[in-house]
Protein backbone atom coordinates (compact mmCIF):
# COMPACT_ATOMS: atom_id res chain seq x y z
CA UNK A 1 0.00 0.00 0.00
CA UNK A 2 2.76 2.60 0.93
CA UNK A 3 4.28 1.97 -3.17
CA UNK A 4 0.75 2.63 -3.94
CA UNK A 5 0.65 5.61 -2.32
CA UNK A 6 4.11 6.96 -3.59
CA UNK A 7 2.88 6.57 -7.28
CA UNK A 8 -0.42 8.54 -6.91
CA UNK A 9 1.12 11.80 -7.09
CA UNK A 10 3.28 10.67 -10.31
CA UNK A 11 -0.07 9.85 -11.65
CA UNK A 12 -2.46 12.56 -10.70
CA UNK A 13 -0.13 15.42 -10.92
CA UNK A 14 0.77 14.99 -14.87
CA UNK A 15 -2.93 14.42 -15.29
CA UNK A 16 -3.91 18.06 -12.90
CA UNK A 17 -0.99 19.79 -15.55
CA UNK A 18 -2.30 18.64 -18.75
CA UNK A 19 -6.00 19.77 -17.35
CA UNK A 20 -4.25 23.08 -16.47
CA UNK A 21 -2.81 23.60 -19.71
CA UNK A 22 -5.42 22.68 -22.05
CA UNK A 23 -7.66 24.92 -19.49
CA UNK A 24 -5.32 27.78 -20.22
CA UNK A 25 -5.51 27.36 -24.10
CA UNK A 26 -8.88 27.21 -24.12
CA UNK A 27 -8.81 30.72 -22.06
CA UNK A 28 -5.91 32.25 -24.27
CA UNK A 29 -8.19 31.52 -27.22
CA UNK A 30 -11.09 32.75 -26.14
CA UNK A 31 -9.58 36.37 -25.14
CA UNK A 32 -7.50 36.18 -28.01
CA UNK A 33 -9.37 38.57 -30.14
CA UNK A 34 -10.41 37.04 -33.79
CA UNK A 35 -9.67 38.30 -36.85
CA UNK A 36 -12.09 39.86 -39.71
CA UNK A 37 -12.44 38.75 -42.59
CA UNK A 38 -12.74 40.57 -45.78
CA UNK A 39 -16.10 39.41 -47.67
CA UNK A 40 -17.04 40.83 -51.14
CA UNK A 41 -20.39 41.83 -51.20
CA UNK A 42 -22.05 43.03 -54.37
CA UNK A 43 -25.39 44.67 -55.34
CA UNK A 44 -27.12 46.03 -58.68
CA UNK A 45 -26.58 49.42 -59.88
CA UNK A 46 -28.18 50.11 -62.60
CA UNK A 47 -30.04 52.37 -65.18
CA UNK A 48 -32.63 49.17 -66.23
CA UNK A 49 -34.59 49.33 -62.78
CA UNK A 50 -35.61 51.68 -60.26
CA UNK A 51 -32.47 51.12 -57.78
CA UNK A 52 -33.27 49.94 -54.55
CA UNK A 53 -30.71 49.82 -52.04
CA UNK A 54 -31.94 47.13 -49.36
CA UNK A 55 -29.08 44.86 -50.25
CA UNK A 56 -26.57 47.21 -49.38
CA UNK A 57 -29.01 48.73 -46.41
CA UNK A 58 -29.18 45.10 -45.02
CA UNK A 59 -25.50 44.73 -44.47
CA UNK A 60 -24.85 48.42 -42.42
CA UNK A 61 -28.31 47.37 -40.00
CA UNK A 62 -26.22 43.70 -39.55
CA UNK A 63 -23.01 45.47 -39.31
CA UNK A 64 -24.93 47.96 -36.48
CA UNK A 65 -26.64 45.26 -34.87
CA UNK A 66 -24.13 43.25 -34.73
CA UNK A 67 -21.02 45.52 -33.67
CA UNK A 68 -18.76 43.05 -32.77
CA UNK A 69 -19.24 40.95 -36.13
CA UNK A 70 -15.82 39.50 -37.80
CA UNK A 71 -16.94 40.05 -41.11
CA UNK A 72 -16.21 43.52 -42.92
CA UNK A 73 -18.31 43.52 -46.10
CA UNK A 74 -16.54 44.79 -49.10
CA UNK A 75 -18.20 46.71 -51.65
CA UNK A 76 -18.94 45.99 -55.09
CA UNK A 77 -21.83 47.13 -57.71
CA UNK A 78 -23.14 45.34 -61.16
CA UNK A 79 -24.76 46.59 -63.98
CA UNK A 80 -26.50 43.75 -65.87
CA UNK A 81 -23.99 43.01 -68.02
CA UNK A 82 -22.45 39.54 -67.48
CA UNK A 83 -19.12 39.86 -68.66
CA UNK A 84 -19.16 43.28 -66.14
CA UNK A 85 -20.51 41.03 -63.52
CA UNK A 86 -17.91 38.07 -64.13
CA UNK A 87 -15.38 40.76 -63.60
CA UNK A 88 -16.28 41.75 -60.26
CA UNK A 89 -15.64 37.99 -58.63
CA UNK A 90 -12.16 37.79 -60.51
CA UNK A 91 -11.17 41.29 -59.29
CA UNK A 92 -12.24 39.91 -55.72
CA UNK A 93 -9.61 36.88 -56.37
CA UNK A 94 -7.00 38.99 -57.46
CA UNK A 95 -7.77 41.38 -53.99
CA UNK A 96 -7.27 37.78 -52.15
CA UNK A 97 -11.02 38.16 -50.76
CA UNK A 98 -11.97 34.29 -49.30
CA UNK A 99 -15.58 34.97 -49.57
CA UNK A 100 -18.17 36.74 -51.82
CA UNK A 101 -21.70 37.08 -51.02
CA UNK A 102 -23.69 37.83 -54.13
CA UNK A 103 -27.33 38.86 -55.36
CA UNK A 104 -26.64 38.21 -59.25
CA UNK A 105 -29.67 36.54 -61.34
CA UNK A 106 -29.07 33.86 -62.87
CA UNK A 107 -28.55 36.06 -66.25
CA UNK A 108 -25.13 37.07 -64.70
CA UNK A 109 -24.45 34.14 -62.23
CA UNK A 110 -24.32 31.56 -65.01
CA UNK A 111 -21.36 33.43 -66.75
CA UNK A 112 -19.38 33.53 -63.39
CA UNK A 113 -19.88 29.38 -63.07
CA UNK A 114 -16.14 28.60 -63.94
CA UNK A 115 -14.40 31.47 -61.44
CA UNK A 116 -15.80 29.53 -58.19
CA UNK A 117 -13.60 25.75 -59.89
CA UNK A 118 -11.02 26.55 -57.34
CA UNK A 119 -10.99 26.60 -53.76
CA UNK A 120 -9.56 30.60 -54.06
CA UNK A 121 -12.98 32.18 -52.97
CA UNK A 122 -16.06 30.48 -51.75
CA UNK A 123 -19.25 32.38 -53.11
CA UNK A 124 -22.94 32.22 -51.24
CA UNK A 125 -25.47 33.16 -53.70
CA UNK A 126 -28.98 34.38 -52.71
CA UNK A 127 -31.04 34.91 -55.75
CA UNK A 128 -29.54 32.49 -58.89
CA UNK A 129 -32.17 29.47 -59.87
CA UNK A 130 -30.61 28.27 -62.96
CA UNK A 131 -30.47 24.61 -63.01
CA UNK A 132 -27.01 25.24 -64.76
CA UNK A 133 -25.68 25.96 -61.28
CA UNK A 134 -27.26 22.75 -60.22
CA UNK A 135 -25.35 19.57 -59.19
CA UNK A 136 -21.87 20.82 -59.23
CA UNK A 137 -19.18 20.34 -57.08
CA UNK A 138 -18.08 23.79 -56.99
CA UNK A 139 -17.41 26.64 -54.49
CA UNK A 140 -20.43 27.88 -54.21
CA UNK A 141 -23.55 28.26 -52.15
CA UNK A 142 -26.94 28.72 -53.22
CA UNK A 143 -29.76 30.14 -50.18
CA UNK A 144 -32.47 29.47 -52.70
CA UNK A 145 -34.28 26.55 -54.47
CA UNK A 146 -33.33 26.02 -58.33
CA UNK A 147 -36.10 26.82 -61.15
CA UNK A 148 -37.12 23.44 -61.43
CA UNK A 149 -38.71 23.19 -57.58
CA UNK A 150 -39.85 26.87 -58.05
CA UNK A 151 -42.04 26.15 -61.44
CA UNK A 152 -42.87 23.07 -60.32
CA UNK A 153 -44.59 24.05 -57.35
CA UNK A 154 -46.46 27.42 -59.23
CA UNK A 155 -47.68 25.05 -62.03
CA UNK A 156 -49.12 22.77 -59.11
CA UNK A 157 -50.96 25.59 -57.85
CA UNK A 158 -52.26 26.80 -61.11
CA UNK A 159 -53.03 23.15 -61.93
CA UNK A 160 -56.00 23.23 -59.13
CA UNK A 161 -57.31 26.53 -59.97
CA UNK A 162 -60.28 27.32 -61.78
CA UNK A 163 -59.19 29.76 -64.59
CA UNK A 164 -58.06 27.89 -67.73
CA UNK A 165 -57.10 30.85 -70.15
CA UNK A 166 -54.06 32.25 -69.36
CA UNK A 167 -51.66 35.24 -70.59
CA UNK A 168 -47.80 34.36 -70.00
CA UNK A 169 -45.39 37.33 -70.75
CA UNK A 170 -41.94 36.21 -70.08
CA UNK A 171 -38.98 38.77 -69.92
CA UNK A 172 -35.82 37.78 -72.26
CA UNK A 173 -33.48 39.67 -70.04
CA UNK A 174 -33.21 37.18 -67.86
CA UNK A 175 -33.02 34.36 -69.98
CA UNK A 176 -31.11 31.84 -68.06
CA UNK A 177 -34.00 32.08 -65.18
CA UNK A 178 -36.61 32.49 -67.38
CA UNK A 179 -36.30 30.08 -70.56
CA UNK A 180 -36.01 27.25 -68.09
CA UNK A 181 -38.65 28.65 -65.66
CA UNK A 182 -40.90 28.54 -69.10
CA UNK A 183 -39.91 25.14 -70.18
CA UNK A 184 -40.72 23.53 -66.67
CA UNK A 185 -43.78 25.61 -66.04
CA UNK A 186 -45.61 24.50 -69.34
CA UNK A 187 -44.76 21.26 -69.82
CA UNK A 188 -46.76 21.34 -66.00
CA UNK A 189 -49.68 22.71 -67.70
CA UNK A 190 -49.99 21.18 -70.58
CA UNK A 191 -49.66 18.15 -69.29
CA UNK A 192 -52.85 18.74 -67.89
CA UNK A 193 -56.28 19.36 -69.72
CA UNK A 194 -57.89 22.22 -70.68
CA UNK A 195 -55.59 25.20 -70.54
CA UNK A 196 -54.98 27.96 -73.04
CA UNK A 197 -51.65 29.47 -72.81
CA UNK A 198 -51.51 32.65 -74.44
CA UNK A 199 -47.68 32.75 -74.23
CA UNK A 200 -45.24 36.56 -75.13
CA UNK A 201 -41.30 36.56 -74.82
CA UNK A 202 -39.53 40.14 -74.55
CA UNK A 203 -37.08 41.93 -72.96
CA UNK A 204 -38.93 43.99 -69.64
CA UNK A 205 -36.58 46.65 -69.66
CA UNK A 206 -36.90 47.46 -73.70
CA UNK A 207 -40.50 48.00 -74.22
CA UNK A 208 -43.13 50.43 -74.83
CA UNK A 209 -46.34 49.83 -73.49
CA UNK A 210 -48.19 50.35 -76.22
CA UNK A 211 -46.73 47.66 -78.20
CA UNK A 212 -48.47 45.30 -75.93
CA UNK A 213 -51.23 46.91 -75.45
CA UNK A 214 -53.44 44.49 -78.25
CA UNK A 215 -51.71 41.72 -75.86
CA UNK A 216 -52.96 42.62 -72.15
CA UNK A 217 -56.18 44.22 -74.31
CA UNK A 218 -57.16 40.84 -75.33
CA UNK A 219 -59.30 39.22 -72.26
CA UNK A 220 -57.62 36.43 -70.12
CA UNK A 221 -58.64 34.85 -67.27
CA UNK A 222 -55.54 35.11 -65.47
CA UNK A 223 -51.66 36.25 -65.72
CA UNK A 224 -48.21 34.87 -65.02
CA UNK A 225 -45.74 37.53 -65.19
CA UNK A 226 -42.43 35.13 -65.37
CA UNK A 227 -39.76 37.70 -64.97
CA UNK A 228 -37.26 38.53 -61.98
CA UNK A 229 -34.65 40.79 -60.97
CA UNK A 230 -37.00 43.14 -58.91
CA UNK A 231 -37.65 44.65 -62.03
CA UNK A 232 -40.07 48.12 -61.66
CA UNK A 233 -41.60 47.63 -65.06
CA UNK A 234 -43.24 44.44 -63.75
CA UNK A 235 -45.72 46.67 -61.53
CA UNK A 236 -46.43 48.69 -64.94
CA UNK A 237 -47.12 45.14 -66.94
CA UNK A 238 -49.67 44.29 -64.03
CA UNK A 239 -51.79 47.53 -64.24
CA UNK A 240 -51.73 47.52 -68.33
CA UNK A 241 -53.43 43.83 -68.39
CA UNK A 242 -55.78 44.86 -64.52
CA UNK A 243 -57.09 47.61 -66.45
CA UNK A 244 -58.76 45.12 -69.33
CA UNK A 245 -59.07 42.11 -67.11
CA UNK A 246 -60.00 43.65 -63.56
CA UNK A 247 -61.65 40.82 -62.07
CA UNK A 248 -58.75 38.35 -63.36
CA UNK A 249 -55.82 37.33 -60.60
CA UNK A 250 -52.32 38.16 -61.42
CA UNK A 251 -49.52 35.90 -60.41
CA UNK A 252 -45.89 36.85 -59.77
CA UNK A 253 -42.74 34.60 -59.45
CA UNK A 254 -40.84 34.85 -55.53
CA UNK A 255 -38.32 37.34 -57.55
CA UNK A 256 -40.86 40.17 -58.54
CA UNK A 257 -42.07 42.03 -55.20
CA UNK A 258 -40.17 45.07 -54.31
CA UNK A 259 -41.38 48.91 -53.31
CA UNK A 260 -40.77 50.02 -56.58
CA UNK A 261 -43.12 47.39 -58.06
CA UNK A 262 -45.88 48.16 -55.52
CA UNK A 263 -45.85 51.08 -55.96
CA UNK A 264 -46.34 50.72 -59.81
CA UNK A 265 -49.31 48.09 -59.30
CA UNK A 266 -51.34 50.18 -57.30
CA UNK A 267 -55.33 49.12 -57.12
CA UNK A 268 -54.02 46.12 -59.25
CA UNK A 269 -52.61 45.00 -56.07
CA UNK A 270 -56.10 43.34 -55.16
CA UNK A 271 -55.74 40.70 -57.64
CA UNK A 272 -52.14 39.77 -57.54
CA UNK A 273 -51.11 36.77 -55.69
CA UNK A 274 -47.21 36.32 -55.01
CA UNK A 275 -45.30 32.74 -55.38
CA UNK A 276 -43.19 32.96 -51.76
CA UNK A 277 -41.02 30.28 -50.26
CA UNK A 278 -43.10 28.84 -47.27
CA UNK A 279 -42.27 30.43 -44.02
CA UNK A 280 -43.38 28.99 -40.51
CA UNK A 281 -44.93 30.93 -38.05
CA UNK A 282 -41.95 31.54 -36.07
CA UNK A 283 -40.36 32.77 -38.94
CA UNK A 284 -43.13 34.61 -40.21
CA UNK A 285 -43.00 36.46 -37.01
CA UNK A 286 -39.22 36.85 -37.49
CA UNK A 287 -39.38 38.53 -40.74
CA UNK A 288 -41.95 41.18 -39.82
CA UNK A 289 -39.89 42.11 -36.85
CA UNK A 290 -36.79 42.46 -39.05
CA UNK A 291 -38.73 44.39 -41.55
CA UNK A 292 -39.75 46.37 -38.84
CA UNK A 293 -36.99 47.22 -37.18
CA UNK A 294 -35.12 47.97 -40.93
CA UNK A 295 -37.90 50.66 -41.65
CA UNK A 296 -37.37 52.53 -38.77
CA UNK A 297 -33.82 52.83 -39.22
CA UNK A 298 -34.09 53.18 -42.67
CA UNK A 299 -37.77 54.74 -43.24
CA UNK A 300 -38.77 52.35 -46.35
CA UNK A 301 -39.74 48.58 -46.87
CA UNK A 302 -37.26 46.48 -47.95
CA UNK A 303 -37.64 44.11 -50.83
CA UNK A 304 -36.82 40.07 -49.95
CA UNK A 305 -33.21 39.95 -50.98
CA UNK A 306 -32.51 41.92 -47.31
CA UNK A 307 -33.75 38.97 -45.58
CA UNK A 308 -31.06 36.71 -48.19
CA UNK A 309 -28.69 39.02 -47.41
CA UNK A 310 -29.02 38.99 -43.61
CA UNK A 311 -29.15 34.93 -43.70
CA UNK A 312 -25.98 34.49 -45.55
CA UNK A 313 -24.18 36.99 -43.46
CA UNK A 314 -25.45 35.27 -40.29
CA UNK A 315 -24.46 31.72 -41.78
CA UNK A 316 -20.74 33.11 -42.77
CA UNK A 317 -20.39 34.37 -39.26
CA UNK A 318 -21.24 31.37 -37.53
CA UNK A 319 -18.57 29.44 -39.61
CA UNK A 320 -16.16 31.73 -39.04
CA UNK A 321 -16.86 31.83 -35.34
CA UNK A 322 -16.28 28.41 -35.61
CA UNK A 323 -12.78 28.38 -37.06
CA UNK A 324 -13.56 27.69 -40.63
CA UNK A 325 -11.93 30.64 -42.06
CA UNK A 326 -11.07 29.20 -45.33
CA UNK A 327 -12.90 28.11 -48.33
CA UNK A 328 -12.69 24.92 -48.35
CA UNK A 329 -13.40 25.20 -44.46
CA UNK A 330 -16.41 26.73 -44.78
CA UNK A 331 -17.96 24.78 -47.33
CA UNK A 332 -17.11 21.66 -45.07
CA UNK A 333 -18.90 23.78 -42.60
CA UNK A 334 -22.41 24.30 -44.64
CA UNK A 335 -22.53 20.83 -46.63
CA UNK A 336 -21.71 18.92 -43.20
CA UNK A 337 -23.24 20.66 -40.33
CA UNK A 338 -26.74 19.97 -40.96
CA UNK A 339 -29.47 22.11 -40.58
CA UNK A 340 -28.03 25.71 -40.52
CA UNK A 341 -30.27 28.08 -38.24
CA UNK A 342 -30.27 31.59 -38.75
CA UNK A 343 -32.93 34.67 -37.06
CA UNK A 344 -34.45 34.21 -40.34
CA UNK A 345 -34.85 30.48 -40.92
CA UNK A 346 -33.50 27.69 -41.26
CA UNK A 347 -31.12 26.79 -44.21
CA UNK A 348 -30.41 23.01 -45.97
CA UNK A 349 -27.81 22.06 -48.15
CA UNK A 350 -26.61 18.93 -50.09
CA UNK A 351 -23.56 17.57 -50.77
CA UNK A 352 -23.15 19.97 -54.20
CA UNK A 353 -24.18 23.37 -51.85
CA UNK A 354 -27.31 23.64 -53.31
CA UNK A 355 -30.59 24.15 -51.14
CA UNK A 356 -33.03 21.62 -49.78
CA UNK A 357 -36.32 21.37 -48.60
CA UNK A 358 -38.00 24.54 -49.67
CA UNK A 359 -41.31 24.67 -50.13
CA UNK A 360 -43.59 27.64 -51.56
CA UNK A 361 -46.94 28.89 -50.90
CA UNK A 362 -48.90 31.28 -52.95
CA UNK A 363 -50.20 34.01 -51.01
CA UNK A 364 -52.26 37.86 -51.56
CA UNK A 365 -49.73 40.50 -52.03
CA UNK A 366 -50.74 42.36 -49.08
CA UNK A 367 -49.93 39.46 -46.99
CA UNK A 368 -46.42 39.35 -48.78
CA UNK A 369 -43.52 39.76 -46.33
CA UNK A 370 -40.80 40.35 -49.03
CA UNK A 371 -39.56 36.97 -48.53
Amino acid sequence: MKKTSRLLPLIIWPSVALATILLLSILYVQATPQKTVIVGFDAPLSVRAAFDPSEQDAATLYLEENPDSLLKPQPFFYEFDPDQARGLFIEAKTQSIPFFITTQPSSLAVAGIDVFNDNVMLKINTSATSPLISAIDDYIVRTTPDVIAEQTAIAAYLTDARERRILVLQDSQNAAYTDPAWEVFSAQLQAADGWEITHKRFSFTEFSAADHDKVTDTPHEALYILAGDFQASIGLLVQLFHIQNPESPIYLTPWATSGAIIDRIGPAGEQVIVFTQHVSEADHAALQQFNERFIKRFGYQPNGMAHRITAALEMLEQAIRNGHTTPDAAKRYFLTQGPIETSLGTLNFDQYGDLTGAQFSARPLSAVNFE
